[in-house]
């Protein structure tokens, strides 16, 4: 229950901010019918090579709006915010990736908001979590704040959000872990959800399942009984999740803690293919998810004492570390993808483009970004970008 007390206490503050701004309720259809116009769509930041080209012909679009991963503020000018969150903007509608703290700076940032009477998330058509982590979370009651302001009535009807299921975990604590951890019910969206709103009622104007409708994603019936805690992340095939006239959305499981997916996002402009948190190994299910897709956005760790950078001395302090403190190094590495291994995930995955994103440390420097992208070329050949909040990537 770590990440429902993490994202309530951070939901006191977001509350009073967000539920003065314009909001968005429902109407009787399912999803928001008017695009975004094209002359309310911004670019993002602007000045960096991910945004070369991207301009308001671009129909089909990624747009990174935060790149580094938790659990740290970082306070660098390219990354301001504590998690991940990505929108894909397809034809002026637009699917969202996971929602870390900050996203609602953010999405005004990369001119998402539409025009100055427009609602600021009538053009959200769905969204997505990987995992419920709260660097991937910690947004999530933005929306439910706005979605009840009733200042407006909203164009669209509630908006689907997928995500991870509740699992029931009796096993032991991981080395490292705080206390309390191991052992109880770890909560799905749904659960996150009705929680929240328990939790935010006295400053809710109105019931937030008139706007959202959160979804515990089920898996296919061929790996149901064999998925689990204790291994989570079987073999299997990528099954949808998601499909509407713009888009389908396949999922699958990689290898973090259980469950947590990885998206891809199927266009008629190209294919988008994003990691979540996971380990290297994945049983190939992330290899055949991506397989040829235009982008992988993956995430990364930079873990190298010899070149001086180290994601442990970030969040710690320079050595010697404590006990504790490695028994995290240790966990950590075992759940993500090191620097030096994101080249061949994308190799593997047969894909055009990699960004690298959900950054541990997201780099402060020129030459620590050139780092990253000089380990991911030690297994693939392609195109590397290392992405910073709002860098923006056309599909078409």
């Amino acid at each position: 229950m770590l990440q429902i007390r993490l994202a309530v206490s951070l939901a006191l503050s977001f509350v009073v901010a967000a539920t003065t701004t314009t909001g968005c309720s429902s109407d009787e259809d399912t999803h928001p019918d008017q695009p975004l116009e094209d002359d309310s769509i911004e670019d993002g930041a602007g000045d960096g090579e991910a945004d070369d080209g991207v301009g308001d012909d671009c129909r089909a679009r990624v747009i990174t709006l935060q790149a580094s991963g938790g659990p740290n503020w970082w306070g660098l000018p390219d990354y301001s915010g504590a998690g991940v969150s990505t929108a894909l903007l397809i034809d002026g509608f637009v699917y969202l990736v996971d929602a870390a703290d900050g996203i609602a700076g953010k999405w005004g940032d990369a001119g998402l908001n539409g025009s100055p009477n427009a609602e600021k998330l009538q053009q959200l058509r769905a969204a997505f979590i990987t995992h419920m982590h709260t660097d991937h979370i910690s947004g999530l009651p933005v929306l439910m704040a706005q979605g009840t302001n009733p200042a407006q009535p909203g164009a669209g009807g509630p908006l689907p959000v997928y995500g991870p299921f509740s699992v029931e975990d009796t096993g032991p604590a991981p080395p490292g872990a705080p206390p309390g951890a191991g052992g109880g019910t770890r909560s799905g969206v749904e659960e996150f959800f009705a929680q929240l709103q328990q939790a935010l009622s006295v400053d809710l104007r109105a019931d937030p399942r008139s706007f959202l409708t959160p979804i515990n994603i089920t898996l296919p019936e061929s790996v149901e009984g064999e998925a689990s805690s204790a291994t989570p992340y079987p073999a299997m095939d990528p099954f949808v999740v998601y499909e509407d006239e713009n888009v389908l959305v396949t999922a699958t499981l990689v290898n973090h803690f259980y469950p947590s997916f990885a998206y891809r996002f199927d266009t008629e402009f190209g294919s988008v293919t994003i990691s979540g948190d996971t380990a290297r190994d994945t049983n190939g299910n992330l290899e055949r998810l991506a397989r040829g897709s235009d982008y992988l956005l993956l995430e990364v760790i930079l873990d190298d004492e010899e070149f001086g950078v180290s994601f442990l001395d970030d969040l710690y302090g320079p050595p010697p570390h404590g006990t504790a403190a490695q028994a995290f190094r240790e966990r950590f590495s075992a759940i993500h993808v090191d620097s030096k291994e994101t080249g061949d995930v994308a190799d593997d995955s047969e894909v055009d483009t990699l960004i690298l994103h959900h950054l541990v440390p997201p780099p402060a420097d020129p030459e620590t970004r050139q780092k990253y992208i000089e380990d991911a070329r030690l297994g693939f050949s392609g195109r590397v970008e290392v992405a910073r909040d709002l860098d923006e990537y056309c599909l078409d």
